[in-house]
């Protein structure tokens, strides 16, 4: 929701801080998530929800700080193994996109 109410604002702004704007509301809010699971066991997204499994357990045997922090790690790994696989498929993925065409339409004429 607040990346986007935050993408107006980002308009006006050089590409490459909004755009490190918006990565650090959705860095932010998907470990946010897991706060909430770890502690309420409610999930703050729905990427939170497994975490709610175990972490609520630790939680409650009086390992929230480790909970917490296991899951600002694996938060943070994912999110760097992530960023570089995309970094080296990008371009193998570029080339597949640019070989889709527009659609056949000479069998589906409706207009006709």
């Amino acid at each position: 929701m607040l990346i986007a109410i935050t993408i107006p604002l980002t308009y006006a702004m050089d590409p490459i801080p909004a755009f490190l704007i918006l990565l650090a509301i959705y860095c932010g809010s998907t470990y946010g998530g897991s706060i909430s699971a770890i502690l309420l066991r409610i999930p703050g997204d729905p990427a939170a929800i497994a975490t709610t499994f175990d972490g609520y357990e630790m939680a409650r045997k009086g390992q929230a700080g480790k909970a917490l922090g296991t899951a600002l790690s694996c938060s943070m790994i994912g999110g760097i193994f992530g960023t570089l696989v995309l970094m080296t498929l990008t371009p193998q993925l570029a080339k597949v996109a640019l070989k889709f065409g527009p659609a056949e339409y000479s069998q589906w004429q409706f207009w006709a």
